[in-house]
């Protein structure tokens, strides 16, 4: 059933476990020249990959990639911001009081999945490479809203809209 309410953007996150991904739309500057590869998968934002520690992150990324300090990513979050040329090409996520990465935010347009979905593609143009889209948020998730696809991704891919939640 087509969505009757304007296509909001979506963010692509990648997780461990789906029932934890959380994401924020950040704005993202001017088009930056992302990692060797921007492909959004199942394992990871391009180069990087999950279960990396920072320091894996960084020797993967290589020294045009700037590795900021732990700080705190979501209000749910601690984790790293990648940037190159001052310019933010991911976030990366600590979960479950461990050191190594479990779950990349991105909300640079240069980062997509396989087909092109990424995060300023609406949900009608999602809708014509992935089905029908169903939204869903739940208030104990702070009313978070995102979408999933009849034929999306499979694995540890989640898009959150920029909706609030209810709406």
């Amino acid at each position: 059933m087509p969505l009757s309410r304007p296509q909001p953007k979506i963010a692509v996150v990648v997780a461990v476990v789906v029932a934890v991904v959380l994401a924020l739309l950040l704005p993202s500057a001017a088009l930056a020249q992302p990692v060797a590869s921007s492909t959004i998968t199942a394992d990871g934002v391009g180069d990087a990959m999950l279960g990396s520690s920072p320091q894996e992150l960084a020797d993967a990324l290589g020294a045009d990639y700037d590795i900021g300090d732990e700080i705190r990513i979501t209000v749910d979050f601690d984790g790293r911001v990648i940037s190159r040329d001052g310019v933010v090409q991911f976030r990366a996520a600590m979960t479950n009081n461990t050191d190594d990465l479990t779950l990349f935010i991105v909300s640079n347009p240069e980062y997509t999945t396989a087909p092109g979905v990424g995060p300023t593609t609406t949900i009608a143009e999602a809708e014509a490479i992935y089905g029908d889209a169903t939204l869903a948020w739940n208030n104990d998730n702070k009313g978070r809203e995102f979408v999933s696809f009849a034929d999306g991704p499979e694995g540890r891919i989640a898009f959150r809209t920029p909706g609030i939640g209810g709406t």
